[in-house]
C-alpha cells in the first residue's frame, strides 16, 4: 500500500512538471513529458557522479559539465533556442539543487 502513494505522488509531480513545460515553453503534452523527462534524467546522473566519494571535486565538474552539454544537446533535438532559453533559469536551479551548490 505504501507504495502507491509513493507511485501516485511521483505521478503527481510528473504531471505537475509536464503541465509546467507545457505552459512554459507553449508545446503539447508530449513534447512537455519529453523535455521534463530528459531534464529528469540528467538531474539523476549529475546527482549519481556528485555522490561518487572517489573522484575530485575538479573531476565531478568536468563530468558534470560534459552531462550538461550532453542535456542542452538533445533538449535542442526537442526545443527552439527561443524555448531553451525560457527554460534556462529553471535548469539552471534545478542543478543547483542537485548538487547543493
Amino acid at each position: 500500500m505504501a507504495s502507491s502513494g509513493f507511485s501516485q505522488s511521483r505521478d503527481s509531480i510528473r504531471n505537475a512538471k509536464t503541465h509546467y513545460f507545457q505552459k512554459k515553453l507553449s508545446v503539447d503534452a508530449s513534447t512537455a513529458f519529453r523535455v521534463s523527462t530528459l531534464i529528469d534524467s540528467y538531474k539523476a546522473r549529475i546527482k549519481a557522479v556528485w555522490k561518487i566519494k572517489s573522484m575530485a571535486e575538479r573531476q565531478k565538474l568536468g563530468q558534470i559539465d560534459g552531462l550538461i552539454t550532453s542535456q542542452n544537446r538533445d533538449l535542442m533535438k526537442v526545443l527552439t533556442k527561443d524555448q531553451m532559453a525560457r527554460i534556462e533559469k529553471t535548469m539552471v536551479l534545478e542543478r543547483r539543487d542537485t548538487v547543493g551548490h
